[in-house]
């Protein structure tokens, strides 16, 4: 009798948090106090502690939980290690723009919380760093699945939330639409006891 064993793999955790309504305002008035700056492909939040606002400190505490969630439930690593939200900003992409392939550095899990996207304003995509037979061959796939595919690709909707390991890579499709794009990244860092090779110790 022939098994199949699912090696090593990387979960990709999937969750929801309603839009409060009055987070259309919230993100209006940073853009009209230019509290956005333009980057090469889109556009960013000036602070990256939007999460910190006395308005949104309830979606942080629920943010938090899906991370933990993450970790305890699915990874299943042990409740000695806490996590702490670091950054929060809002990234927002209008007609044509687009977010270049990236990871999120000096941050262990991040996540993003979709908070105003529509059918084509841009699907996320991650990407497999290394093919299943290297990545200097590749075979024409019959059907894919997550033993062949070299990216998985998620279509947003509005309170979707994504949470994954900060090394992943991805990168997010262009606006197709006439309506902005926002979304709210975030990076978290452990707090508590890391084992390396040698011995443990405690950040």
């Amino acid at each position: 009798m022939s098994e199949v064993v699912d090696l090593f793999s990387i979960p990709l955790y999937k969750s929801f948090l309603e839009v409060p309504s009055f987070m259309e305002d919230h993100v209006n008035k940073l853009q009209k106090k230019f509290h956005f700056e333009k980057l090469s492909t889109g556009y960013k939040s000036r602070v990256e502690d939007v999460l910190e606002h006395k308005l949104l400190l309830e979606c942080k505490n629920q943010l938090l939980s899906s991370v933990h969630d993450y970790f305890y439930n699915v990874l299943n690593h042990t409740n000695d290690v806490k996590f702490e939200l670091i950054a929060s900003w809002f990234n927002l992409h209008k007609k044509g723009q687009w977010c270049h392939e990236h990871s999120h550095t000096n941050s262990t899990i991040s996540g993003v919380w979709y908070i105003d996207v529509t059918e084509d304003s841009g699907d996320i995509a991650f990407i497999r760093e290394q093919n299943i037979f290297g990545n200097g061959i590749e075979f024409e796939n019959v059907k894919d699945n997550h033993y062949n595919r070299s990216c998985y690709i998620h279509k947003p909707k509005n309170g979707d939330v994504l949470i994954f390991p900060s090394i992943m890579k991805h990168y997010v499709y262009e606006n197709m639409t006439n309506k902005s794009r926002i979304s709210l990244p975030f990076n978290c860092v452990h707090r508590g006891t890391v084992w390396t090779e040698s011995a443990p110790y405690t950040v």
